[in-house]
């Protein structure tokens, strides 16, 4: 299946790659405070 990774075959892909989108969502949270965007800030963080 494309798009979908599976956990169980290659677990350190898997953890490497919510990280990184972790990551990503932090950054972009911090962009939007830094524009006063705390609403919009606030859902990103929840989901880092």
């Amino acid at each position: 299946m494309e798009g979908y990774l599976d956990y169980k075959k290659n677990p350190k892909e898997y953890v490497y790659t919510k990280v990184y989108e972790s990551l990503i969502e932090a950054r972009l949270a911090l962009e939007m405070l830094k524009r006063g965007l705390l609403k919009n800030a606030f859902a990103s963080f929840s989901f880092c």
